[in-house]
């Protein structure tokens, strides 16, 4: 059993959980990078692509004047639910983005928005990506850029973890961060048999009303809640009191804009 098995479960029971509410919420934060990613990918007419985690089918749906046929993957039944009623002339299954339930060679270009972030064994889920592309096929996908560089997530992470009871323990869970530095992206995807890697860097924020910034935040996104939730009511009371005044920084008139800057990741299998 893997070490992040836990992870893995309260993960999948997150998503199911935010299907109906997705394109209203996390596709807020996930959803202006896609253009740029399909953009770089450069699909085709005559193409099979894949859409791995694929949620809601936003990325499908971007594909659609391309003309290319367009399948779709997520381990969330709910997420292939709302896909296949959003994007009915995509084929949507559900299915592990680490074991994709599909033959070697199947598709032209797979496509990745933001889904690595959300996996035990992301090099697993290149790996993969890799076995189902024909030679020469093309790769893109997207990941966030870590506190470090990202001062929306540096206030997340630093605000809840800096906050937390130490004697709660939660999952463990790989870095989320670690496919947005270029050296081990192009490491992971060059052992896997990618070449021409290129990465870009692409400006994304949440924008909101202050008030409104902790309920995004817990409607959107799966990790940082269920480390909240695993808190103790007082300390989570605290915790969203203080991203409340911290998120004032990012003040603009009436609304909060809070950089949430992420990178784009192609290749191209060898």
């Amino acid at each position: 059993m893997s070490i992040y098995s836990k992870f893995e479960k309260l993960e999948w029971i997150g998503w199911q959980e935010r299907a109906a509410l997705y394109d209203r919420t996390t596709l807020k934060m996930t959803g202006p990078t896609i253009p740029r990613l399909i953009e770089l990918v450069k699909p085709r007419a005559t193409d099979h692509i894949l859409d791995v985690c694929c949620g809601t089918g936003a990325v499908a749906k971007h594909l659609l004047p391309s003309g290319a046929n367009v399948s779709g993957i997520d381990f969330a039944p709910d997420m292939i639910e709302q896909a296949t009623v959003s994007v009915p002339s995509a084929r949507f299954v559900t299915g592990d983005a680490q074991d994709i339930p599909f033959e070697d060679g199947s598709f032209d270009a797979v496509l990745t928005n933001f889904g690595h972030y959300h996996l035990p064994d992301p090099d697993k889920a290149i790996r993969e990506a890799a076995r189902v592309l024909k030679p020469g096929g093309r790769y893109g996908f997207t990941t966030w850029v870590g506190p470090d560089a990202s001062k929306g997530f540096r206030l997340i992470f630093e605000t809840i973890l800096g906050n937390v009871d130490q004697t709660v323990t939660t999952p463990a869970a790989p870095d989320a961060f670690r496919l947005a530095d270029e050296t081990v992206a192009k490491q992971v995807l060059e052992s896997a048999g990618f070449g021409e890697v290129a990465m870009e860097t692409f400006r994304s924020e949440i924008t909101c009303a202050p008030d409104d910034f902790v309920a995004f935040l817990k409607a959107a996104t799966v990790r940082a809640t269920f480390v909240m939730k695993a808190q103790p009511e007082n300390v989570q009371r605290r915790i969203e009191a203080l991203l409340r005044e911290g998120v004032e920084m990012f003040r603009q008139g009436e609304v909060v804009v809070v950089p949430m800057p992420n990178r784009i990741v192609t290749a191209t299998l060898q």
